[in-house]
């Protein structure tokens, strides 16, 4: 029988955390996109605006990619 040490089962609880704390936002994200242009458009908000702000997720994970690799080394 193989036992574990903290460490090794420290590091399964935050990549659980990790891909829950992810979950949770991107359904933040999701649950906003079929309300947010009749708002935006109630409020006069151009289609360019509400274009980047759902292309702003998009790009942020695009250029916070390359940052969680070096940080998880």
């Amino acid at each position: 029988m193989v036992m574990s040490t903290p460490r090794e089962n420290m590091d399964g609880k935050a990549v659980a955390f990790c891909c829950l704390s992810c979950a949770a936002s991107d359904l933040n994200f999701y649950m906003l996109i079929p309300f947010f242009p009749a708002v935006a458009k109630a409020k006069k908000l151009p289609n360019i605006w509400v274009g980047a702000i759902f292309a702003q997720t998009q790009l942020a994970a695009l250029f916070t990619t390359p940052f969680v690799a070096y940080l998880n080394r």
